[in-house]
């Protein structure tokens, strides 16, 4: 330790055991985590730094049937690590907070039910981090706060980020969401958030969904907390359902662009016949109707938004936007879907050219002609609809690294698949030397492959299965408790007849073992009752909880659930000295 104290510990080099590193090293000092694999769990009730001597890929803290690290009621920093939940029960997550403080820089986190849980008005701040394959959330905020700059989300059970409480604040810079099986980002219970060019991308649902209102803050305050989210210059493109479902809330999306949702770019929800509505059509597991009926929308602000209005009408920018079956409708009809077409697709729909004009209606060859140049156009080229394809310059100029460029071109690399085989060295070759932007660049590539690539120490796991793991766990938990009681009385008769339940003084020493019992001492009674049985306990200094004493009761072997007889009561230690 070089004369520092505890300020700096080396793991495993000074101690195997990471929950003694942590016991060990002061407050404010820093665990150093030399490269390798190592299957631990800890929890951190101390300021502390716990730092990868390696890069995040080859320094890994994995844990099985438990939290990988649990922090409470501290400041944490942690650096280059990968924390992952190998296998587990739905308590389970590879990050737990509780009114904690933690900043994270490079780190890899995925598998539990959760990669990070924060509760409790914990504090999140994020860099160059992954969050991905939990089998629900890749990041779960209940009444807590995360900032996080160029990270990822993706392949998540249910959503990429789920923030809920009133209390709960999001911020994403640069970040991408993609792949999750449910959301991309869920808004709830009157919590809020804000994202500045990010990607929510290939959900198999809504991309965004904002719902809910805080019920708990307007009972307190008379006030309803809607939630609220807020979108600057971002992509929520080619999720299975909409771009965004608001279905109770607020919404300000600005200079966005929504294209290419299966089910649309926008909906919001402004009545009860609405709400069921699409709750029926998108045939979600759960109808409140009671709930639904009190949805109210909030402000909605559009403006400057590829593929939706102002006014929150759908607008067409590409002939994939137009209905599938748009060549059979009337022609009034086909007039309104090339109303609501962009300006710019209008342009070059027709020979007009400030767009759409009421003279159009009346030009007899209106129909004919629209139609003619609807069969015509050219699908625009968009890169988001297989991002390895994503030409290099664009691709490094989204993480400002365009000055590169020509370097990667003299390799031959003109697309982002030409980067999957390459490696961090290969980066330092090339000319990229600042660790930041190699981590930006990594980052990045494992985001846009990560639906190919499956975490290295996590094992595949039904969610039947999880299930089952987690009622073991309780089972498992409880007995853990019954034993912890037993053992207080199998000291206590132990010191009283031995270990030995055979020999000629064992059954005098168990009679009056069993008469100091019987408190009461009742004549005639046909044993000792289960109160008196614990009130002479109690008097022999063993105190037992109350709900355990009857479990324990109820798994000797008696015949008499209130009465212990005599030969109960023999069998009854027999089984305590042998526990």
């Amino acid at each position: 330790m070089e004369g520092e104290g505890n300020k700096r510990i080396r793991f495993p080099t000074e101690t195997s055991n990471l929950q003694i590193a942590v016991d060990l090293c002061d407050e404010g000092g820093c665990i150093e985590i030399l490269p390798g694999t190592y299957f631990v769990n800890a929890i951190i009730m101390k300021d502390l730094t716990l730092r990868g001597m390696g890069d995040q890929n080859n320094t890994a803290l994995v844990s099985r049937f438990c939290c990988t690290l649990v922090i409470e009621s501290c400041k944490v920093n942690l650096e280059n690590l990968t924390l992952a939940v190998s296998e587990g029960t739905l308590t389970d997550h590879a990050m737990e907070l509780h009114e904690a403080s933690v900043t994270m820089e490079s780190c890899d986190v995925y598998g539990g039910t959760a990669a990070l849980f924060a509760n409790s008005n914990s504090k999140i701040a994020a860099t160059h981090c992954q969050y991905h394959d939990a089998h629900s959330f890749g990041v779960a905020l209940m009444n807590s706060e995360a900032e996080f700059l160029d990270c990822y989300f993706f392949r998540n059970g249910e959503d990429g980020c789920n923030i809920g409480g009133s209390a709960a604040k999001l911020e994403l810079q640069n970040c991408r969401i993609s792949d999750n099986t449910c959301f991309g980002v869920h808004v709830h219970d009157g919590a809020s958030m804000a994202a500045n060019k990010c990607n929510v991308i290939k959900n198999e649902q809504a991309g965004v969904m904002i719902s809910g209102h805080d019920s708990n803050h307007l009972k307190s305050t008379g006030i309803m907390k809607q939630s609220c989210a807020e979108f600057q210059d971002c992509r929520i493109k080619l999720n299975k359902w909409q771009g965004i479902f608001v279905l109770d809330g607020s919404l300000k999306c600005v200079g966005s662009d929504l294209r290419h949702n299966e089910r649309g770019a926008l909906v919001l929800t402004t009545s009860k016949t609405a709400v069921i509505s699409d709750i029926n059509r998108l045939k979600l597991p759960y109808v409140d109707v009671e709930y639904y009926e009190s949805c109210k929308l909030g402000e909605i602000e559009l403006a400057d938004n590829k593929a939706v209005r102002k006014d929150a009408e759908l607008e067409f920018t590409g002939s994939w936007d137009f209905p599938q079956d748009w060549k059979s409708r009337p022609k009034d009809e086909v007039l309104e879907i090339y109303k609501k077409c962009s300006i710019d697709l209008q342009k070059r729909l027709h020979n007009y050219p400030n767009g759409w004009e009421d003279r159009i209606l009346r030009d007899p060859k209106a129909y004919m002609l629209i139609e003619r140049l609807f069969r015509n156009i050219e699908q625009e080229t968009d890169t988001d609809i297989d991002e390895l394809d994503m030409e290099i310059h664009e691709f490094l100029q989204d993480l400002g690294l365009e000055r590169f460029v020509e370097r990667f071109r003299k390799l031959d690399c003109n697309a982002v698949r030409d980067l999957l085989p390459m490696r961090d060295t290969d980066f330092v070759n090339i000319g990229i030397k600042d660790t930041k932007d190699r981590r930006k660049l990594n980052s990045r590539i494992a985001a846009l492959s990560g639906a190919s690539h499956a975490p290295q120490h996590l094992v595949p796991c039904k969610f039947a299965s999880l299930i089952e793991a987690t009622k073991f766990q309780a089972r498992k938990a409880d007995k853990q408790r019954n034993y912890e009681e037993w053992k207080k009385l199998r000291s206590l008769f132990a010191d009283r007849i031995g270990f030995n339940t055979t020999g000629a003084d064992v059954d005098t020493k168990l009679r009056k073992l069993f008469s100091e019992l019987d408190v009461s001492r009742t004549a005639g009674q046909r044993g000792i009752h289960v109160d008196e049985l614990k009130k002479g306990l109690q008097n022999m200094g063993v105190k037992l909880e109350e709900i355990r004493f009857n479990i324990l009761m109820s798994e000797l072997d008696s015949n008499d659930i209130d009465y212990m007889s005599y030969e109960s009561f023999c069998k009854a230690i027999e089984h305590i000295l042998r526990t």
